[in-house]
């Protein structure tokens, strides 16, 4: 009997101990993943393209702060949206920090790659959201994507690299305008040469006594032009009565309106010039003219040239 007892009593203490451990395994995890057994929750979601490894129970951050989790992650009902919603359940004590500029964004936490949701603070002025209400989210950067733009510039670097390569040993060849800059030996001694110009020129400008030195840093011909100046704008000399004068510019002006008279006085084909300008029989007239004189000259000469060789046959001599 006593036996009995002892099997039993020990049967209600491994029962008690087994409880006790299953009470405190869930208030620990209630703990760990809900941040406390008494806190109130309230429901956010977030709608995105794709959650990159994003899980329920995953942390929701606030400005770095645990304030949440993730409750859900559903597809949408219409094809046409292409969008996730999650599910998001928030600290109701964290509920005034949340509004509608705020934004909502998944990040990777710690080196094994954990998702997270991050929400930043937001403004004082703004609309605090509420229960149920959507927050505006921010798409998370494409892992993959990242990759392939990366290795599109590395291959691109790679192709500059094997570009200059290329051009660096076409230069060392000699081969092309740079390479003959590079390689020629004569170019370098032109070059060489006109520094050495430039050198005995620089010289000659810091010497005092040459003419160029004189030139630089005498003040007498700063003097000369300051005077020459000051006498144009004083009106003095030619060039001052000419730009002080309105005299010479009046007699340009009537020079000119008379050369515009004379224009239209021939355009409108009055007198010899006009009709020589307008009238295609006078112009004819005029050639035919000169076409016969030239003929006759040429007919002159050739007498002239005629009664040179035969004096005999135009001029006669008679002797008594």
């Amino acid at each position: 009997m006593r036996r009995k007892d002892y099997t039993l009593s020990g049967l209600k203490v491994g029962i008690v101990v087994f409880t006790s451990l299953i009470i405190l395994i869930v208030v620990v995890f209630l703990l760990g993943r809900r941040g406390g057994v008494f806190s109130t929750y309230y429901e956010l979601r977030a709608r995105f393209p794709k959650v990159n490894g994003l899980v329920i129970g995953s942390p929701v951050w606030l400005s770095g702060v645990s304030v949440g989790y993730v409750s859900d992650i559903r597809f949408p009902e219409k094809l046409q949206s292409k969008e996730l919603v999650v599910v998001m359940k928030i600290k109701t004590r964290y509920k005034k920090y949340i509004r509608e500029d705020s934004r909502a964004y998944i990040e990777t936490k710690g080196l094994l790659g954990n998702k997270i949701i991050t929400i930043t603070i937001g403004s004082s002025g703004k609309r605090i959201l509420q229960n149920g209400d959507f927050i505006k989210t921010v798409p998370p950067l494409d892992i993959t994507e990242f990759v392939s733009g990366a290795t599109a510039s590395l291959r691109n670097l790679q192709q500059i690299i094997e570009d200059l390569k290329d051009i660096g040993n076409a230069i060392r060849a000699g081969k092309g305008s740079l390479g003959l800059l590079v390689n020629d030996n004569r170019l370098y001694a032109e070059l060489t040469s006109i520094l050495a110009n430039l050198d005995r020129f620089s010289r000659l400008l810091n010497k005092a006594d040459s003419s160029l030195g004189k030139f630089m840093r005498s003040s007498e011909l700063y003097d000369n032009i300051n005077g020459v100046v000051l006498d144009v704008k004083n009106g003095r000399g030619t060039m001052g009565q000419l730009l002080h004068n309105q005299k010479p510019f009046d007699k340009i002006n009537e020079i000119l309106e008379r050369l515009d008279r004379i224009i239209a006085y021939i355009e409108s084909g009055k007198g010899n010039m006009g009709r020589l300008v307008k009238e295609e029989q006078f112009y004819n007239n005029m050639n035919d003219t000169l076409n016969e004189t030239r003929e006759t000259l040429k007919e002159i000469k050739a007498l002239i040239q005629d009664i040179k060789k035969n004096p005999q046959r135009y001029f006669r001599v008679k002797v008594f």
